[in-house]
């Protein structure tokens, strides 16, 4: 749903995030389609946990080292949802790791540099 290429274009939010290996940081930015949107044209609790998934995965990785891995458990706090159409970045940084876990957070700003949700994440690297 969030960075996968797998779905139709509408069906998806079609987050690709871009791994920064200088900064330890991932940053993705998309505006959503409109119907992702509630009664209010703000951007529903799902689009923005499914926004703060993805570049927390690419975060958490070792760019040396990338290996599949899949969420194991992920809290997010929604401050404020963005309205459907506002150009928001979503900024995923590394945590740490423990054997097959990756820890990541995330956060998604407005252009204007509002925080709207913020994220943490624990990712279970798959066995080869």
């Amino acid at each position: 749903f969030s960075c996968g290429r797998g779905r139709r274009t509408r069906s998806r939010l079609g987050l690709f995030a871009q791994q920064r290996q200088v900064q330890g940081r991932a940053l993705s930015c998309k505006p959503p389609h409109a119907n992702r949107g509630d009664a209010e044209e703000r951007l529903r609790p799902e689009v923005l946990c499914g926004a703060l998934d993805c570049p927390g995965a690419w975060a958490a990785q070792d760019p040396d080292d990338w290996r599949p891995a899949l969420t194991g458990r992920m809290t997010a706090k929604v401050i404020e949802a963005p309205k459907v159409g506002e150009r928001c970045a979503v900024v995923g940084w590394r945590i740490g790791a423990e054997g097959r876990k990756l820890y990541s957070g995330t956060a998604l700003y407005t252009e204007s540099g509002r925080l709207c949700a913020i994220g943490h994440c624990t990712w279970i690297v798959l066995k080869d």
